[in-house]
């Protein structure tokens, strides 16, 4: 016999549901947005003041999710949307603080798998776009816009070419080049151990998400900093209290540059 309990918090209903209010926003800062998309479904925001200034204009676009408005608004400034555990909206950037307590195998990691895959790879990246003619082009169409970045890393031949979002100009293909390649060297690790206890040491603090945790796994090969994606706690009659916890690169959760 046995009880399973399963559900998602508030911000559920920013993934699930369409949104139904004004659908342009004019000369309003990205929190006011943030706050005014949600304030209909009951959901708190925590948004840093990195996030700047106003917006000239925010067109929500037909048939898209809050959800998805909220990722394009939050790319646009470089942050990624998440939620905690009292059901907020958080906005942030993936961590760049070191936890002070690290994982280590034989001591607070009772189990681990680790996925590593070269599948998406390449020995260099390629991405090309267009942009309308502007005052300083004369009008003329800057169709020959590109970049490529290689990875010395990857020592065979395997190229790639990849379309920019929209108008793209060199600096916008650049910039999306560089984002090609750490995002996908960084999705190259994914590791999933389960550790002991639900907090980081006893009265300290809860495994949480967006924490960036030293690992030290000989027998998965890992030997670096990872960022944890999501945290899964458990409590068990023969096993007592652990956690699941699912971790891969920081670059992996970098935001995509807007388009």
């Amino acid at each position: 016999t046995g009880l399973r309990v399963e559900g998602r918090d508030r911000t559920a209903d920013l993934v699930d549901c369409s949104w139904s209010g004004p659908n342009q926003y004019k000369g309003q800062t990205p929190a006011a947005i943030l706050a005014a998309l949600c304030k209909p479904f009951g959901v708190a925001v925590v948004a840093p003041a990195e996030l700047g200034g106003p917006i000239p204009s925010f067109v929500l676009e037909p048939g898209e999710t809050v959800h998805q408005a909220i990722q394009r608004l939050c790319r646009l400034r470089g942050f990624l949307p998440t939620s905690d555990r009292q059901g907020r909206l958080v906005v942030a950037q993936p961590s760049k603080i070191l936890q002070p307590v690290a994982l280590r195998e034989g001591e607070n990691v009772k189990e681990a798998e680790a996925d590593w895959s070269a599948r998406d790879l390449f020995s260099h990246i390629t991405v090309k776009g267009q942009s309308a003619g502007t005052r300083d082009a004369r009008g003329r169409i800057r169709n020959g816009a590109s970049f490529t970045v290689h990875d010395p890393r990857v020592k065979r031949y395997r190229p790639l070419t990849v379309v920019a979002h929209g108008q793209a100009t060199e600096a916008d293909c650049q910039r999306q080049a560089y984002w090609e390649l750490a995002s996908r060297n960084g999705k190259k690790l994914k590791f999933d151990p389960t550790v002991v206890g639900w907090r980081q040491r006893p009265g300290g603090a809860l495994w949480d998400t967006n924490q960036l945790v030293r690992v030290d796994h000989p027998t998965c090969f890992v030997d670096e900093a990872l960022l944890i994606a999501t945290a899964t706690y458990r409590l068990a009659l023969d096993g007592g209290t652990t956690t699941e916890l699912k971790m891969g690169r920081r670059e992996a959760y970098l935001p995509e540059p807007p388009d």
